[in-house]
Parts: C-alpha cells; sequence; structure tokens
C-alpha cells in the first residue's frame, strides 16, 4: 500500500482496499478500479487533483507494482532524506518554516547516499553536528521508511519521495536555523507536548512522528 499526500486529501494505491476503508470515513472516499482499461492521467486529472472533489481516494489494483509506476509516472519525483532527533533528554527536533512545524529534511544531492543526504541535511538545517542514524523509521500504515507527498513549483507537478531515519545526539549543541531555507525557528521539544502541535504540522510529519511515538 502507498499513501500520497496531494493537497487537501489523501490518496492511497492498494491491492486491498477494504484493509483502507475499515480506518477512512466510507462517505468521505471514493473507490475506483485501475486496470489496463483506464487512463490513469484522467483519473488523476478528475478525481486526485480537482480541488473540488474534497475526498480521500483510494485506487485499487491487483498489480500494486504496475498501479505504482503508472501513478508516479504522471508526476515528477523527488527523492529527499530526514529525520527524527532526539536529545539526551529524549525531546525531539523540530524546526518551524512558512507557519508549520516540521522536521528537517531535503533532497538527495547527486551521488549521495540516502543516509548521507539525511544527516547533511539534518545538519544544514539546524546546525547540530555528530549526529547518530540508530534506524529507520517504519510508518505503522505500510511497513515502509519513506513517505510521498505532492507539492508544486511553476508548472511542475511533483511528488517528493522522503526517506526517514531516526537520529540521536548526545551532547547539547547550539541550534541555528537555516535562514536561507526559510527556517525561522529550531527547538527540542518534549514528546509529551508534540500532539499540541499537530494543528500546526502537515499530515506526513505527524504520521512520521507516530510512527516514532507509538
Amino acid at each position: 500500500m502507498y499513501k500520497i499526500f496531494i493537497k487537501n486529501k489523501k490518496v492511497f494505491l492498494t491491492n486491498n482496499p477494504a484493509s483502507i476503508r475499515e480506518v477512512l470515513n466510507p462517505s468521505s472516499s471514493i473507490l475506483l478500479n485501475y486496470d489496463e482499461q483506464n487512463d490513469i492521467q484522467q483519473i488523476i486529472n478528475n478525481f486526485i487533483l480537482n480541488e473540488r472533489n474534497e475526498n480521500n481516494i483510494i485506487i485499487f489494483c491487483k498489480e500494486i507494482e504496475q498501479l505504482k509506476a503508472d501513478f508516479f509516472n504522471y508526476f515528477e519525483v523527488i527523492e529527499a532524506a530526514g529525520g527524527v532527533v532526539f536529545n539526551p533528554d529524549k525531546e525531539i527536533l523540530l524546526i518551524h518554516r512558512r507557519g508549520f512545524w516540521d522536521l528537517p529534511k531535503g533532497k538527495i544531492d547527486e551521488g549521495e547516499t540516502v543516509r548521507e543526504a539525511a544527516l547533511r541535511e539534518v545538519e544544514e538545517e539546524t546546525g547540530i553536528r555528530n549526529i547518530n542514524i540508530l534506524k529507520p523509521i517504519v510508518l505503522k500504515y505500510n511497513q515502509s521508511s519513506v513517505t510521498y507527498h505532492y507539492y508544486e513549483t511553476g508548472s511542475r507537478k511533483c511528488i517528493k519521495l522522503t526517506h526517514w531515519f531516526e537520529m540521536e545526539i548526545e551532547d547539547y549543541q547550539q541550534l541555528i536555523p537555516q535562514t536561507e531555507e526559510d527556517i525561522e525557528k529550531v527547538v527540542w521539544q518534549r514528546l509529551e507536548t508534540i500532539p499540541d502541535l499537530y494543528p500546526e504540522m502537515y499530515d506526513s510529519i505527524i504520521d512520521v512522528i507516530d510512527s516514532v511515538l507509538s
């Protein structure tokens, strides 16, 4: 199963729609069957990118990897990496950017491994160093360490594929927000207070944090 955050809705690609409908309100979701007779571009334009449709979308296909390939072929896919960083007091590092609380992350540069990119982006966006990667973060809903979300830049329609890692630092360091990337603040946040910030977070980021804390 693949879960993609696109504008104001969630899009699921699956070969088992029943498991998803159990956790979604059936009245606010649309189930679409996909096979070789369907036009994935038409589905995307009419249902997913159509802002008048506020329903979540479940696209069902027995050949899930073919569905994924056809779906993602419509978009420009950008790979990124980031992390959930803990300090010695088990607080989580958050950044504040463009009105939202977020986790440090960014695009993978050419020639970088996913782990190298995750460490570099956390360092650049927050100013901390000597970071240890503990393990990939396994998301609760699909046993993957990758989130997908849609964004537009000019005429480009992109899906950012972000790899996530759990990280730690062993000492306290000065936090330096990367202002050239519009980061206004970098803070350590106590675990019990993080849900209070969820109204100011993207759903994909909430999924990552929930998966770490559960």
